[in-house]
């Protein structure tokens, strides 16, 4: 007989490609925030219902798992269990076991063009701010100019002079070159960093894999189209970038708790009950949470993207994001389907910072996303909002419809990111 506080059963297996456990549990009252005190793989992950009397710590004892996400508002939890099907013994027949069905989480197989010299700092673009603090300004030729000019950036940033002050966007991805020039004051307090791969609070983005230097990357484009957010890193994904699904809904829980108005995942996986639980309980928050749809070049966008169509799961605070070229045609890696995603960005030779102090060009929708991720960050870093609900709504109704661009795909694309006219719209005095 299956537990009645058991609702679902999901493998906690890989979790993007390219895109924990037993800790000490909190004191009763505390924001719970998981943080492993060492590296361990949860082989099977619950999500569970709980009352008002239950804590983290008598459901950890309960169950001989550890607590990962803890949403009493929800009344709900999600639940850690170490060990393999095999090696679970009596604690694996009455729950469901894990099945070569349940979902895996994986990243985006976004890659790069080679990786150049860091030039001591560069303009984003021409007749705009200095993206990085410190060093000479000079551009690399031609470096995102008309990938700025397609998303109106120059033109809102006049609209915009804060620049995203006073915003943080959390990164969950592989980690960041936390020393790379690019980021010297511009990321949060270390004490809200975490890495979940090594079970420390150093998210360095580390060699080894085709995915080094993805969530250097991504942090990077963030701060091209808002340089004055702070970047909260948080690293879920290995080099190879292969994570656990228990480490995502961690980073959210972990983002909300550490003060993130926005996170970016530019990672997917396929539909997962726990991790519906932790986003779901982002945008209860007022988080935006912003995903990269997939890089499969069909109509199989990966999760939670393919839930973030308004209407979905987690309603207007989250976005799907795919990729279009600079002549608005579909990239051809990228996912798409009108009941799938709900706007675009330009994701193809995307030059942001690299490790080892570098610059380098990469392609895929996890590098669209941060440019709709840093569109927020402008509209919220201006001024406050009744509705963000309406502020989620208005980023693709203004977005630039791609039909008669792209015939064969624009429908399936939702719009184009238009910065200019979203900020017009939301910056004004009668928006709420």
């Amino acid at each position: 007989m299956i537990h009645p506080r058991l609702k679902n059963a999901i493998t906690a297996s890989a979790l993007l490609t390219l895109l924990a456990c037993s800790s000490n549990p909190p004191a009763v009252n505390a924001p719970f925030v998981y943080a492993p005190s060492e590296v361990q793989h949860f082989e099977n992950l619950r999500d569970i219902t709980i009352i008002s009397s239950d804590t983290p710590i008598s459901i950890a004892a309960q169950y001989s798992a550890t607590v990962i996400g803890w949403y009493p508002d929800a009344g709900a939890a999600t639940i850690g269990f170490a060990g393999t099907a095999q090696t679970m013994g009596s604690k694996i027949k009455n729950y469901k076991s894990p099945s070569a069905d349940d979902p895996k989480v994986y990243g985006l197989n976004a890659w790069s063009s080679g990786w150049a010299s860091w030039g001591g700092g560069w303009a984003s673009w021409g007749g705009g701010w200095t993206v990085w603090g410190g060093g000479n300004g000079d551009s690399m030729p031609g470096q995102n100019a008309q990938i700025w000019q397609k998303i109106k950036l120059p033109q809102a940033a006049r609209l915009a002079p804060k620049a995203g002050q006073g915003v943080v966007m959390a990164v969950i991805d592989t980690g960041i070159d936390l020393s790379h020039p690019a980021f010297q004051g511009a990321l949060t307090s270390p004490s809200t960093w975490w890495d979940w791969v090594s079970a420390d609070a150093n998210p360095q983005d580390e060699a080894g894999g085709s995915s080094y230097g993805h969530g250097t990357c991504v942090a990077g484009i963030a701060l091209q189209v808002a340089p004055n957010i702070k970047i909260m890193p948080l690293r879920v994904l290995g080099s190879d970038g292969m994570g656990e699904t228990a480490n995502v809904i961690a980073a959210i829980d972990w983002a909300v708790a550490k003060g993130a108005r926005i996170i970016n995942l530019s990672l997917g996986t396929t539909k997962d009950k726990a991790l519906e639980q932790a986003i779901s309980n982002a945008t209860a928050n007022g988080v935006f949470v912003i995903a990269s749809a997939g890089n499969s070049g069909d109509q199989n966008v990966t999760y939670p993207a393919s839930d973030s169509l308004r209407g979905g799961s987690f309603g207007e605070l989250s976005i799907g994001v795919g990729s279009s070229g600079l002549t608005d045609r579909k990239s051809r890696f990228s996912t798409y389907g009108a009941k799938r995603i709900e706007m675009v960005a330009v994701g193809e030779n995307v030059s942001s910072p690299a490790p080892g102090g570098k610059m380098a060009a990469w392609s895929g929708t996890s590098m669209a996303a941060p440019m709709v991720a840093g569109g927020l960050a402008l509209a919220l870093g201006e001024r406050s909002f009744s509705s963000l609900k309406n502020l989620g709504k208005e980023l693709s109704n203004d977005g630039d419809d791609l039909s008669g661009s792209d015939p064969a795909f624009g429908k399936d694309l939702g719009t184009r990111l238009n910065l200019e006219r979203f900020l017009t719209t939301a910056l004004s005095a009668n928006f709420k």
